[in-house]
């Protein structure tokens, strides 16, 4: 929603790689996580995530350096709080997120 088609024209003409991968309550599932944390570990940093309301990108980009950088369950939460993002206004969000989170810290 709110993907402008010519968004990836004219940012390939700047030599800027674009990758539109959509994601929303009713399509988001662990392996869409991984598949959007997988594609930014391929893509050169920096890198710009962007949503409508800054929400799912938040999201992503927490969970991006927490994985990444192997944070702990409370330095995470710490983060997330110091940041501002509270995924509790959107509980299906928050409850990804722990369990996305507790699955990374297995491994």
């Amino acid at each position: 929603m709110g993907f402008r088609a010519e968004e990836r024209s004219h940012l390939e003409i700047l030599g800027i790689q674009y990758h539109h991968i959509p994601m929303s309550l009713e399509t988001l599932s662990g392996e869409l996580i991984t598949q959007v944390l997988q594609t930014l570990d391929t893509l050169p940093k920096p890198v710009l995530i962007g949503c409508r309301s800054a929400f799912r990108s938040g999201f992503i980009a927490l969970l991006y350096i927490a994985t990444r950088q192997r944070l702990s369950r409370v330095e995470t939460y710490s983060l997330q709080k110091n940041l501002g993002f509270d995924f509790s206004i959107k509980p299906p969000f928050q409850q990804w997120f722990d369990r996305y989170l507790a699955q990374a810290l297995l491994h």
